[in-house]
């Protein structure tokens, strides 16, 4: 009887654990490839470098760095805090498109190699693939 107490506690226990955001899975440097379904146009794609509970990288033109909180199967960019270095064409455009996705995505999942960050309710998404190889 005290061991089926044990095993019922500890079953409790680990139900009570929430499940781990796929994106805390991806430490390193990965590089996006495609916004909601387009193939990115830019020259310097924007890249997406995760480590801890932040991310950094570059918006195709700006370097920039946000904060990244899980919860559970999902996960929330924080505030972005970038620089604000004058970019050629329609980079800035571009950059722009980029960290609006970014601010909405709150869902990753692995397709194959690449990573899908995603807001199925916002319909927005980003394709990125790594160059931590």
């Amino acid at each position: 009887m005290k061991r089926i107490l044990i095993l019922i506690a500890t079953l409790v226990l680990v139900a009570c654990i929430p499940a781990k955001s796929i994106v805390f899975d991806q430490y390193g440097e990965w590089q996006v490839i495609a916004i909601n379904g387009n193939s990115w146009q830019g020259s310097h794609p924007p890249t997406i470098t995760f480590s801890g509970n932040s991310i950094s990288g570059s918006g195709g033109c700006n370097r920039y760095q946000a904060t990244l909180e899980s919860y559970g199967s999902t996960f929330e960019v924080g505030p972005t805090a970038s620089t604000k270095m004058a970019c050629p064409g329609n980079a800035d455009a571009l950059e722009n498109s980029f960290f609006g996705v970014l601010a909405m995505v709150n869902e990753a999942r692995m397709d194959g190699e690449r990573l899908i960050l995603e807001n199925t309710r916002e319909k927005v998404s980003m394709v990125l693939v790594s160059t931590s190889q």
